[in-house]
């Protein structure tokens, strides 16, 4: 299987898609620097080339995941059941695992069941994403698509 025609088809088109139908200037995300090397260097604001132009800003960009947690717990923030499962990045079913694959650590009722350090380690959120694949040119696959600086734009804004 195609794992960029995958990407391309059912997130970054209609992602691009939906910019242009909105008309959208800026997006705020939840990618932070944390979140490994493709994203260590991004800043709180951003021109980004994806989508022609799209400014973006990433106000948690300076934190870790365990920032993330503790402020879900603080102020009781609703968070996705998957964390519950063990799912500390939620992707789509093609290519995302629990980390550590059996489950054991969770995040429920706003604290840790297992062991954190898991889910706590330098870009462990991402180690459940992409596990065993591989970009055309052989490289590991770390991204979808949508905020990799020279993806193909299937518009321009």
């Amino acid at each position: 299987e195609d794992i960029e025609q995958y990407d391309k088809v059912c997130k970054v088109e209609p992602f691009q898609r939906g910019l242009k139908t909105l008309k959208t200037d800026c997006m705020i995300n939840g990618r932070t620097r944390w979140q490994g090397f493709e994203r260590a260097w991004i800043d709180q604001f951003e021109n980004a080339p994806i989508g022609g132009g799209l400014a973006k800003c990433n106000p948690i960009a300076y934190w870790t995941l365990e920032d993330t947690f503790d402020y879900i717990a603080k102020y009781q923030v609703p968070h996705h059941p998957l964390h519950a499962k063990g799912y500390p990045s939620i992707g789509d079913a093609k290519d995302t695992i629990p980390i550590p694959e059996d489950g054991s650590t969770r995040f429920v009722n706003f604290k840790f069941e297992g062991d954190p350090k898991p889910w706590l380690d330098y870009a462990s959120e991402r180690k459940g994403r992409f596990v065993g694949l591989a970009n055309k040119d052989g490289s590991t696959k770390t991204e979808c698509g949508i905020h990799v600086a020279g993806a193909e734009r299937t518009f321009d804004r």
